[in-house]
């Protein structure tokens, strides 16, 4: 059972000290530039990674060869330990592959969702036209429009004999969506729920993004810290500052400010249910 742990390890306790030394630096390395991710690349730029289906299908590959590698070790280690039953081996076999089966599900679920959600490939649309003795269909190729955040190309997108509408100018629109728990027999509020809904008022695609209730660390956009241990408490502590935050509700304002520290984008407005 040492090789479901470490690979090697029961390698070196049957005297196949080379293959058992193999076997533990190949681990060694995994972990060690598993490691190096975590703490020399940006949490920014890791998330960005892991949203690549391309980085996902490598991870599960990966994943795939660790798991041959692991499920190799034990079964040699427990067969040159003496084993012989093929139920004991099944069992080894099972506890070593169940945490790569879930990995690999994992990713490849991400992988399917992001593919299905963001599309890349034209689309095929068939509007119909009437003409005075027959229906015709006409199948046309739209391509997906790209551009920056807020930047458009006014040639690919138009809107026949009228002006696009656009209310709020040309850059992004972000508002802040607050779901607080306060009500009946309960002691003030705490937004458990938040989210960042960002929308291109060009292209009307729109972008949400959950924050973690329990985010640590806060600051504002001026750079002065909060003195809250996590980030659904900040609305009390506007509420509690009245005098830092002048407007409608001091509390939103200043858990706005907080998140926009955060994303780095310019909060607009906030609904608070």
């Amino acid at each position: 059972m040492r090789s479901t742990l470490v690979p090697g390890w029961g390698q070196l306790a049957t005297n196949h000290p080379v293959l058992g030394r193999a076997l533990i630096l190949v681990s060694g390395l995994a972990v060690i530039a598993g490691l190096a991710l975590v703490l020399f690349v940006d949490t920014v730029e890791l998330a960005a990674w892991l949203a690549d289906p391309d980085v996902l299908a490598a991870i599960v590959l990966v994943n795939l060869v660790i798991a041959g590698l692991r499920l190799f070790s034990a079964e040699h280690a427990w067969w040159c330990g003496g084993g012989k039953r093929w139920l004991a081996a099944a069992l080894i076999a099972v506890i070593v592959a169940i945490p790569h089966a879930a990995i690999a599900w994992v990713g490849l679920e991400t992988r399917d969702t992001l593919l299905e959600v963001f599309v890349t490939e034209p689309v095929a649309v068939e509007p119909t036209t009437t003409t005075s003795s027959t229906t015709t269909t006409q199948p046309i190729e739209l391509s997906p429009v790209v551009t920056a955040p807020g930047q458009y190309d006014p040639d690919r997108i138009t809107v026949p004999e009228m002006e696009p509408w656009r209310p709020f100018g040309e850059d992004r629109l972000n508002i802040l969506l607050l779901g607080g728990d306060a009500g009946p027999g309960r002691g003030g509020l705490r937004t458990d729920t938040m989210i960042v809904a960002s929308a291109d008022p060009i292209t009307g695609a729109v972008a949400l993004f959950g924050i973690p209730r329990n985010f640590g660390a806060i600051e504002l956009t001026d750079g002065s810290k909060v003195p809250v241990a996590q980030l659904n408490h900040v609305y009390g502590w506007g509420r509690a500052n009245p005098g830092r935050f002048h407007g409608l509700d001091p509390g939103a304002l200043a858990t706005a400010d907080a998140i926009s520290q955060i994303t780095g984008l310019d909060i607009d407005y906030f609904a608070l249910v």
